[in-house]
């Protein structure tokens, strides 16, 4: 629908773009796929959970999964796509990692073969994160953002 708000990535396993979201409601997500062609609405078991200002979203060619963050009312959880459903609540954030602040994206980054997540501090840090095989993040460290002005 042109409505929708939506992230979207390749997923390597299908061959085929993606696509998540809503009509601009925190909450259940429709899960689309475009093969080139036509975008078709997939009806997988779980639905995504959507947060139309906060989610992001990647692909994991090493994993050959997609790979789904999303804030909702203030619980940002990570889920997975495994070409059929979405598994939920896999690699949750750890506590105080500042996520849902308009400000995160996600990459895979072929240097490293690792899927990498920034979200940034209004006005003092970008935190980065790794996706590990294992299905949970770990921080790699906070890095001053440039021309930054720290309050600390």
């Amino acid at each position: 629908p042109a409505d929708l708000e939506f992230v979207m990535a390749y997923d390597g396993a299908s061959r085929r773009i993606i696509a998540v979201g809503n009509q601009g409601a925190v909450g259940a997500a429709t899960t689309w796929a475009w093969d080139g062609r036509t975008w078709t609405e997939l009806q997988p078991k779980g639905a995504a959970t959507f947060d139309p200002v906060t989610s992001t979203m990647a692909s994991d060619p090493e994993n050959q999964t997609v790979v789904l963050v999303a804030t909702v009312v203030g619980d940002t959880g990570t889920q997975t796509w495994n070409g059929s459903f979405w598994i939920p609540g896999v690699g949750l954030i750890p506590t105080g990692a500042d996520t849902g602040d308009e400000a995160d994206a996600m990459y895979y980054d072929d240097t490293i073969g690792q899927l990498l997540m920034i979200s940034s501090t209004p006005g003092d840090l970008n935190e980065e994160w790794m996706w590990a095989p294992a299905g949970a993040w770990l921080q790699i460290d906070p890095v001053a953002l440039v021309g930054a002005s720290s309050s600390h």
